[in-house]
């Protein structure tokens, strides 16, 4: 048994099997992440939470977005902070085509109306309006290793929805 000392300065004796209960029950909230953002698959995305609005930085990292003419995106880190290795980015953005590259886009074989993409929070207000089309040429189109990730076209917008992850950030 442990002890616990009250608030009236004496000690109370903790059985051994709360005192793992209290630990089993800590460990599961921290690990849901609940009020985090994750991916798909669960995976906890960090970021520092700013929408950033800035070209040059997103196309340096992804060259095939020269053809955006705006864009709002955020960008952080996959898993905890406590997670071993170098770190995976990831980097949710809701870009604005030029024309030739929206033409280029909206001929891509395959394009279906999907469903919406799971953005983090702070890009849910930018996400278009009506209906998103996705398919693997578009995902191919948007994202050159050492990235991977999905695009979802908004043809009546003319803006492409772009959820990648990999790096170097």
């Amino acid at each position: 048994m442990s002890a616990r000392r009250e608030s009236s300065g004496t000690i109370r004796r903790v059985s051994p099997g709360r005192a793992v209960l209290v630990v089993l029950l800590t460990l599961t909230v921290t690990a849901c992440g609940w009020g985090k953002d994750t991916t798909t698959n669960g995976i906890e995305k960090r970021g520092d939470g700013e929408l950033r609005t800035e070209l040059a930085p997103l196309v340096d990292r992804l060259p095939q977005l020269a053809g955006a003419t705006s864009a709002e995106w955020m960008i952080g880190t996959l898993g905890g902070r406590l997670s071993p290795g170098p770190s995976t980015y990831w980097i949710d953005a809701v870009l604005v085509l030029d024309d030739t590259t929206l033409q280029e886009v909206s001929a891509l074989p395959g394009l279906a109306v999907a469903e919406p993409p799971k953005v983090v929070k702070g890009l849910k207000p930018s996400l278009p309006d009506g209906e998103l089309l996705r398919s693997e040429a578009l995902d191919e189109y948007f994202t050159l290793a050492p990235w991977r990730g999905e695009a979802w076209l908004s043809p009546d917008e003319g803006q492409v929805v772009l959820l990648v992850i990999g790096g170097p950030n």
